[in-house]
């Protein structure tokens, strides 16, 4: 789906989800039937939920390809990154400096000696 002319592109998306609701009404429909055929011929039990389920999985992702996930679609990379920088702009400080460290003397050696000086003749 990486083409350059977004017309292309467009009829691509567009050919995909005309795939994925022909997918989705033939589920319904051989769903209802099954069910139907079922309850007239065996109601006690009711083996068209397993067609109903194995195929409603299928429909469910192929809508997740079609449609992206709930929460993760083509917009999310987009406004997670916008979230972070403004998370990342609320840390600068006024004058337009980020926090960095603290700006301390540079510690000078301590010469530890392991006697005292007052120990010594």
């Amino acid at each position: 789906m990486a083409n350059k002319d977004p017309y292309e592109d467009a009829l691509a998306r567009v050919k995909r989800k005309k795939e994925f609701y022909g997918n989705f009404f033939s589920w319904i429909f051989t769903s209802l039937f099954l069910l139907v055929l079922n309850l007239l011929t065996s109601p006690g039990f009711l083996w068209a939920l397993f067609p109903f389920v194995g195929w409603g999985i299928g429909v469910a992702f192929h809508g997740f390809d079609v449609f992206g996930y709930p929460g993760v679609g083509r917009d999310w990379e987009e406004r997670e990154i916008e979230k972070e920088m403004r998370r990342s702009n609320r840390r600068k400080l006024p004058s337009g400096k980020s926090e960095g460290g603290l700006e301390l003397p540079e510690l000078q050696k301590r010469e530890d000696r392991p006697y005292n000086e007052e120990d010594l003749v």
